[in-house]
């Protein structure tokens, strides 16, 4: 959330839970009150054109530090969540999808509650802590190990929801060495390990990405077709292509060309090598939330890169 827009609404727009006709006059709109009195508000106007909800609900902890309440029965928890969930539902479009983060404590409980109001997607496993710190004393005694993860269950509304790709900084695949050059005879490729040290290669790939690519060769669901085409592609030295689903596929030496460029992730600028995101979320996004938004909640704040990565 940035800033500058949560001090103009609190400071100009003094929006009201009621108030609901107002709020499509604003962006990044912040609404503090009672979260079920919001939702059912919201539902007034916004039902079926939600397309993200994340929502971070109290983990039911027995912890007596937060100014909520997050000690309670299982089953009171379990209810109070499914009456705000099934309002969630209906704000959300066909295709929408609503995120919910939790830890081990009502992670079960709350998952089968969820099956029954929603489309299951998948249970994202975020690293949210390093192995350090007190919660050694407890691990030294052998009553519990280091907690080092959260759970965030991801559920559509119904079976239309689709994720969009996203790739994220790793390190550099050195397969991605094929430089893809034209001339005056057409098209040959050129193997960079032939003439780079894996350390250029990587600098000179990732500066120049637009020609670079790899040579696929695991093709085990491959029609028969395309099969067959990789297999001639084996005996020549000449690119060939094969058209499916309207995409065309560049075939050489028994593999299909996929390309560097794709994969590129930039962060401040520079390249980096990319790969699809999983459903393991180990890359220390929680490890950048101390200081943002200038306020201390140790146990509770969600970094703003785990939320940019979800919407």
């Amino acid at each position: 959330m940035n800033p500058k827009y949560t001090k103009y609404i609190a400071e100009k727009s003094n929006i009201k839970i009621q108030d609901v006709d107002k709020i499509e006059e604003l962006d990044n709109l912040i609404i503090k009150g009672d979260n079920l009195l919001v939702l059912q508000q919201l539902v007034k106007q916004y039902a079926n054109k939600v397309k993200l909800i994340y929502i971070d609900p109290p983990y039911n902890t027995g912890n007596s530090s937060f100014l909520y309440k997050d000690k309670m029965p299982r089953s009171e928890w379990l209810n109070q969540i499914q009456e705000r969930l099934k309002l969630a539902k209906t704000l959300l479009t066909d295709d929408g999808f609503i995120f919910v983060q939790c830890d081990d404590n009502e992670q079960a409980y709350l998952k089968v509650m969820m099956d029954e109001l929603f489309h299951y997607k998948e249970t994202i496993v975020v690293k949210t802590s390093t192995p350090s710190g007190v919660n050694a004393i407890n691990v030294k005694r052998g009553e519990q190990l280091f907690k080092l993860k959260e759970y965030i269950l991801c559920y559509g509304k119904n079976e239309k929801c689709r994720f969009n790709p996203m790739f994220i900084k790793s390190k550099y695949n050195h397969n991605y060495c094929y430089e893809l050059i034209k001339d005056e005879h057409g098209y040959k490729i050129h193997n960079l390990k032939k003439t780079l040290n894996k350390e250029e290669l990587e600098q000179y790939c990732l500066t120049n990405p637009d020609n670079i690519y790899s040579i696929e060769t695991n093709n085990q669901k491959a029609s028969n077709k395309l099969k067959e085409k990789l297999e001639k592609s084996k005996y020549s030295n000449q690119l060939s292509k094969y058209v499916k689903d309207g995409r065309t596929l560049l075939l050489y030496n028994g593999g299909v060309l996929t390309s560097l460029k794709e994969r590129i992730v930039q962060q401040n600028g520079k390249n980096y090598f990319g790969v699809l995101i999983g459903d393991l979320w180990d890359d220390e996004i929680f490890q950048s939330n101390i200081h943002e938004g200038g306020v201390s909640f140790k146990n509770g704040k969600k970094p703003e890169k785990l939320l940019e990565r979800i919407i």
